[in-house]
């Protein structure tokens, strides 16, 4: 019984201390205007979902969150091995995030890094999926998320910086490449410029260009093609130039 009454009370005060945490968040359905995510963000331009190649969102969703459209805006299957890893490693190191909260961080809560902060995120990340739709919250996603080396954020952007192409032109190979900057496109883009790749972005393309074939995005025709295919930017297509010990942060 004193058992029982002592895990009872340490229920009570986890609920008690997540709704402390998340009383008074924002209302997520603003998320369904993009005129409303765009004017917060001062955005310079917005990229209608139907206007980005649908390969390359693929590729994208792929390797960001390939539960998007089944889950209830947290990947549980992710929760457990990143609360695991963060007790190991005695701080905050993986964030888990599914799609949905990546969009509610970048709208409404920032970067820091904490518990309570992570706590808002999923019950924000919850809500926006019962209310958003998920074709907005896809198109948020692409539009807020930074793909330069100074923050710039937008799928518009990354199409020109990385491939000098529309949004509509990017294919899978691209939307492949896209998604290894996202978690560190501050340092990641970096490659850009110097006109070629580290092994492990590589690797990451080889990957996601590998599933897609999987999954019958794309045949193998059409896959062999895009691999064997440089990128524009590509000067070189050979060994990396530097060690690929620029882009180690922790990933979120």
């Amino acid at each position: 019984m004193r058992r029982i009454a002592w895990l009872g009370g340490l229920a009570l005060l986890a609920a008690a201390a997540f709704a402390g945490v998340t009383h008074g968040l924002p209302d997520p359905r603003p998320l369904r205007d993009p005129a409303w995510v765009q004017q917060r963000f001062q955005l310079p331009q917005w990229t209608p979902l139907e206007q980005v190649g649908p390969q390359a969102v693929r590729a994208i969703l792929l390797s960001e969150d390939d539960t998007f459209y089944h889950n209830h805006g947290v990947r549980m299957d992710q929760l457990g091995p990143a609360a695991w890893e963060d007790l190991l490693a005695l701080r905050y190191k993986r964030g888990a995030s599914s799609l949905t909260q990546q969009v509610v961080k970048n709208a409404f809560l920032g970067e820091q890094k904490s518990l309570s902060r992570k706590l808002k995120e999923l019950w924000l990340a919850h809500q926006a999926a019962a209310l958003v739709p998920k074709k907005r919250l896809l198109e948020d996603y692409l539009n807020l998320a930074e793909w330069g080396p100074h923050k710039e954020r937008g799928i518009a952007f990354a199409a020109q910086f990385c491939f000098g192409k529309a949004p509509a032109q990017l294919n899978a190979k691209d939307g492949a490449l896209l998604s290894w900057l996202l978690p560190d496109p501050r340092h990641r883009a970096l490659w850009i410029r110097r006109g070629q790749l580290p092994e492990r972005a590589r690797r990451h393309i080889a990957l996601l260009l590998g599933r897609l074939q999987d999954e019958g995005s794309l045949d193998a025709t059409q896959a062999a093609a895009l691999a064997a295919q440089p990128f524009a930017f590509e000067r070189n297509p050979g060994p990396p130039l530097a060690p690929d010990t620029d882009d180690e942060g922790d990933d979120e």
